[in-house]
């Protein structure tokens, strides 16, 4: 890897690094005590505006929790600009289709930079 991430396996799943592998298994204990019902990984979400497609952002994980709330988590070692206008174009769509749904959608975008731990929580 070009940033010196080391993939890890863990339950038979390969991560891109060592981090995003930790968080797994964070998430898979979060399952296991009833705070999450479900979780899903690398998740593809199609980025289009006005009808047209831009570009596939791929989440690291998706929580699902009991009262209705989704949770979009992503991992990162080092927050690119790439990354940075991805997680930004994700924002605007969500804002906007939220109000297209009546949603209220609650971005909480960099909220650990030292863990680069970035989650935005949709509340439905």
């Amino acid at each position: 890897n070009k940033f010196g991430a080391k993939k890890r396996e863990v339950n038979g799943i390969t991560y891109h690094s060592g981090r995003e592998a930790q968080e797994a298994e964070d998430i898979e204990l979060m399952k296991k005590a009833g705070v999450i019902t479900e979780w899903r990984r690398q998740v593809k979400l199609p980025l289009d505006v006005n009808g047209h497609h831009i570009t596939n952002y791929f989440i690291d994980f998706i929580l699902y929790y009991p009262d209705g709330k989704i949770e979009l988590r992503e991992v990162k070692g080092m927050v690119l600009d790439t990354f940075r206008n991805k997680w930004s174009l994700l924002e605007a769509i969500l804002v906007k289709n939220s109000q297209d749904r009546k949603r209220i959608y609650e971005a909480i975008g960099y909220k650990n930079p030292k863990k680069h731990r970035i989650e935005m929580i949709i509340v439905k």
